[in-house]
């Protein structure tokens, strides 16, 4: 991010897959290696005591909280839930500091948010005439005007080892997917395992370079832009290579529009937009 082409090589390669690798952002590796170990252990600990678990179990009105294995949501293309357990924290909604979790998680948090501002800058300059119309007759000058802190996610994720979790038939960590957001921010895994569609069949690994951050289009960008910026499939395995006790954390901070940010005639808002997703993945993990 530091190189005098940094704007052109990132915009190119959103438009090129909806996928773009970026170093040198800014944000302390050793901060996002200290959320994953004391996030690890305390998903743990939820999975392994009820009581804590049920404190914080998830809330399917606004989706804070913890999410079991056993409640992970189930993609669209999918048939079993995804192998995963996590934790969906908002900047104002539930936190467990009563538990003794430090806030380095918020303060990543808030890393993320400054970090998805600057590349929704980066972004705006690459917006088409059409894109720009829709922003313009709203009276919004620039995407970073856009941006809500109150309804952008992150999700603390942990992949149980396949040793430990024995995955049922066609059950992957995450199974073939879009984001539904403006961009996610995603910090490199503990593990290998992300993967992006290429042409609708075919599997690409987005490159696993330690430090660096993983930044793909959403949904509600593509409906925006009209396909300008496209929201590209992807999904999270094992990778072939790694053993079958490994675990994996993630970390992806879903940037989100204002709820009353224009999106198309399908959708006129961000709200209804999510509002419809929301209750279709709710749909889905109830069953």
């Amino acid at each position: 991010m530091q190189s005098t082409n940094a704007k052109e090589e990132f915009t190119q390669s959103l438009l090129t897959t909806g996928f773009a690798v970026v170093t040198n952002h800014g944000i302390a590796p050793a901060r996002i290696d200290a959320v994953y170990a004391e996030w690890c252990a305390f998903l743990k600990r939820l999975q392994a005591t009820p009581e804590l678990r049920a404190k914080y179990l998830r809330n399917m009105t606004v989706f804070d909280g913890y999410f079991p294995t056993d409640l992970a949501e189930i993609a669209k293309t999918a048939s079993v839930r995804d192998l995963k357990q996590y934790f969906q924290i908002y900047l104002n909604g539930r936190y467990p500091s009563d538990e003794g979790v430090s806030n380095q998680a918020k303060d990543l948090f808030n890393d993320f948010l400054k970090l998805g501002e600057k590349l929704l800058s980066w972004i705006d300059e690459k917006l088409d005439d059409n894109s720009r119309a829709k922003l313009t007759k709203h009276n919004i000058s620039n995407l970073t005007e856009t941006i809500s802190h109150e309804r952008t996610m992150m999700r603390i994720l942990h992949y149980p080892s396949y040793k430990d979790a024995g995955p049922k038939p066609g059950q992957v960590r995450a199974a073939a997917h879009e984001d539904i957001n403006w961009i996610t921010v995603l910090p490199a895994g503990s593990a290998r395992g992300l993967q992006l569609c290429v042409d609708g069949e075919n599997w690409l690994d987005v490159p696993y370079e330690k430090d660096s951050i993983i930044i793909n289009i959403g949904d509600m960008l593509e409906e925006l832009t009209d396909g300008q910026f496209r929201s590209t499939t992807h999904r999270v395995i094992k990778h072939p290579d790694d053993p079958m006790n490994a675990e994996r954390m993630s970390i992806p901070c879903f940037i989100h529009p204002k709820a009353e940010i224009y999106l198309s005639e399908k959708h006129p808002t961000a709200e209804h937009f999510l509002s419809e997703r929301l209750r279709k993945i709710n749909r889905l993990s109830s069953t």
